[in-house]
């Protein structure tokens, strides 16, 4: 959502259903991936203000405008701090569960990341997925969207 700028969060990061499926299938932070709202990637957004009032209603302000738009994606708010606490475990929890799942080809580091212009994420992400299945190869998609950081661990035969 190229628009999530404009309602200045200062916490702005992604992950794909490839990566919480990793997280499931390693064990790794499971109360996490329960908190999430139904979907096949997420975003992160969080908002700051002098008060805890002030940075709710900035985010009730971004969750609204969101809500309005046709095809609206589920949103889950956490007030709580052990649920936020909990959600920015999954989003940090990217390079352990990529890193050697059961079952699975291993992935490899030294290639996992991108920079991209943070306006043009959605059509990156899409392109690059394409890219993926046309040569054969998988990863999880996670990262540092506000800033236009991608990170990933392909399955590189390199073995």
């Amino acid at each position: 959502m190229p628009e999530v700028p404009a309602f200045k969060p200062i916490g702005l990061e992604g992950m794909d259903a490839r990566l919480i499926d990793d997280m499931i299938t390693t064990r790794i932070h499971p109360a996490s991936v329960k908190l999430l709202p139904e979907g096949r990637g997420w975003l992160l957004v969080e908002f700051g203000g002098n008060t805890q009032a002030e940075s709710d209603a900035r985010a009730h302000e971004f969750m609204n405008a969101v809500a309005a738009k046709p095809s609206a994606p589920a949103m889950r708010m956490f007030n709580d701090v052990r649920q936020q606490h909990l959600a920015w475990k999954a989003r940090e929890s990217g390079l352990p569960a990529t890193a050697h799942v059961p079952g699975q080809a291993p992935t490899w580091e030294g290639f996992e990341d991108s920079a991209v212009a943070p306006a043009r994420i959605g059509d990156y992400l899409r392109d690059l997925r394409k890219l993926f299945a046309r040569h054969g190869y998988t990863g999880a998609l996670y990262g540092h969207f506000g800033d236009g950081c991608i990170h990933t661990r392909l399955d590189f035969d390199l073995e």
